[in-house]
């Protein structure tokens, strides 16, 4: 293995010491020079450690230079340069090439951390073996774009970053083209199976809110606040003490304590096929998570849940996470000035689509094409977050770039 590890070091190896998947390799005085990471006989990850650095950044030739060197150690030629993070170090992101259509193949090739001094830091192999479907139908970008075009973009919400003020919010449900023509839903995705949001049960609330948290149980609660949240924590890792009820009504029960009126707002996330579709439908949780959605004039707050965490073998709590919002603020908010029909055709004049691989299935090695939604004026390289309800103003999502 060492002779991938030299060409980017400038001490001699003088030991190796394989500590089960992981290789160290040392130079001399014991200093670690790199360390190399297996997984199924394969590299899966190389660190490199005590590099003498240079005192100039290296230029964009001299970068490229760099890659190109590391293609040529691991014999990977045929990985193309995706794309180049430019901040405190360089990231990049090499990946393989679909080639009827010249499209990356996400999540394969590999991935490299190189100091803005020219020296590589780390490098990281994802999958390199992909089998690709090709339909016998493939539409066109233009075809893909009009039946987009027909569909609503946009959808009247309350705007958490707009100060809590009505505009309008991408329609989420809407996920791409398929390239047979027809257009993809979030509902058609296998882990969005019977996902929905369930009413929740009359409950009545507790008069001490951190007693009932505590359960009886001789152990502290610990209370944290931030500009945009409050959690709770019960300092408890066995939560072996018992306790009447059951897991998702002693939830409930909290949660109306806590909200108050509110709670006819609320309801549970309920997306019953996530796990299997995720690969993960044997996973057996001593701990439950439930979500609490609000949701009010149709705008639904999933990025906002209440999240409450319940033994369910004893029934005790064991966290509340609760994301700040002002529900009397949203009360007051003034209806948008512009319509809905305005907010989509600002929308439209500003969407495309484009052609790109997506796996058939979460870990699959399968991939498929489809058309997705494209933002190709934006200047952040993002889709839109929202438009301004008051202005019509369309502010893009904050990608860094």
């Amino acid at each position: 293995m060492r002779k991938v590890i030299e060409p980017f070091i400038n001490n001699k190896i003088v030991e190796e010491v394989y500590d089960g998947d992981t290789i160290y390799f040392y130079g001399a005085d014991e200093i670690l020079l790199a360390e190399l990471y297996l997984e199924e006989q394969k590299i899966n990850s190389i660190t490199f450690y005590h590099q003498e650095l240079n005192r100039e950044c290296v230029t964009r030739e001299q970068l490229l230079a760099i890659i190109k060197h590391v293609q040529q150690v691991f014999h990977k030629e045929d990985y193309v340069l995706y794309h180049i993070l430019d901040g405190d170090d360089y990231y990049v992101e090499l990946t393989l090439q679909e080639p009827r259509f010249q499209l990356p193949i996400h999540s394969t090739g590999m991935k490299l951390h190189i100091t803005k001094e020219g020296q590589l830091e780390e490098i990281f192999f994802l999958q390199d073996e992909v089998e690709i479907t090709y339909p016998e139908k493939i539409i066109s970008k233009e075809q893909a774009r009009q039946l987009l075009l027909g569909q609503p973009l946009m959808k009247k919400s309350i705007i958490p970053d707009n100060d809590w003020q009505y505009g309008y919010a991408p329609n989420h449900e809407i996920a791409g083209v398929e390239v047979n023509g027809r257009v993809r839903f979030m509902r058609d995705l296998p882990e969005m199976k019977d996902a929905c949001f369930k009413e929740l049960p009359a409950v009545e609330p507790v008069a001490d809110i951190q007693s009932f948290l505590l359960g009886g149980r001789a152990c502290g609660l610990n209370r944290y606040e931030s500009d945009d949240r409050t959690t709770w924590e019960i300092d408890d890792e066995h939560f072996d003490q018992k306790i009447e009820g059951n897991p998702f009504d002693r939830a409930c029960i909290a949660l109306k304590t806590i909200v108050d009126d509110e709670y006819i707002h609320y309801y549970l996330e309920s997306i019953p096929n996530l796990y299997a579709a995720l690969g993960m439908e044997d996973l057996d949780e001593e701990i439950t998570s439930y979500r609490f959605v609000y949701v009010v004039e149709d705008s639904s707050f999933d990025f906002l849940a209440i999240s409450i965490s319940v033994h369910q073998a004893t029934n005790q709590i064991c966290s509340v996470m609760l994301p700040h919002i002002p529900y009397e603020q949203l009360k007051r908010a003034p209806q948008p000035k512009i319509s809905l029909e305005e907010a989509n055709k600002l929308a439209k004049e500003l969407v495309d689509v484009e052609l790109t691989l997506e796996r058939e299935g979460f870990g699959s090695n399968r991939y498929q094409l489809i058309y997705l939604i494209d933002y190709p004026t934006s200047p952040t390289q993002g889709h839109i977050h929202y438009i301004d309800g008051e202005t019509g103003e369309v502010h893009f999502v904050e990608t860094g770039f």
